[in-house]
């Protein structure tokens, strides 16, 4: 099972239900499980989450980054599942957040890149999901 998940890591509850990284990864991997949340999202959807990272036989996570220090608040479950689990997958993120950029890259099972923008990272996701 490959398991796609978006993280909106912002300082205010976000209501976009229309976020071009998932409409995208939904067109072009339709059998990809996608779930996104942000850093306000309710318990039961982040232990959803967490759950379908565990089953996953292949994942990604997709961080977008409001600013370099805001908090993870809810999706702090999902960098735990990340850093302590030792399940390989891909981890992305759009934007600069500095604690991911220092605790990601030192975990030998993660493939973590980093760009500026949804269209630097899209080879990187294309590789992952059709690689």
């Amino acid at each position: 099972m490959q398991v796609f998940l978006f993280v909106n890591l912002t300082d205010a509850p976000a209501f976009s239900y229309q976020q071009p990284v998932m409409q995208a990864v939904k067109t072009v991997a339709p059998l990809v499980l996608t779930i996104d949340l942000d850093t306000f999202s309710e318990e039961l959807l982040v232990q959803q989450a967490c759950r379908l990272l565990q089953e996953a036989t292949q994942f990604v996570v997709y961080f977008k980054a409001e600013n370099a220090e805001v908090p993870f608040r809810a999706a702090q479950k999902i960098v735990e599942e990340l850093i302590w689990k030792d399940k390989p997958g891909t981890v992305l993120l759009e934007g600069k957040h500095r604690r991911l950029q220092i605790m990601l890259p030192a975990r030998p099972h993660l493939s973590f890149q980093v760009a500026e923008t949804a269209e630097d990272l899209k080879p990187f996701l294309q590789a992952t999901l059709f690689g």
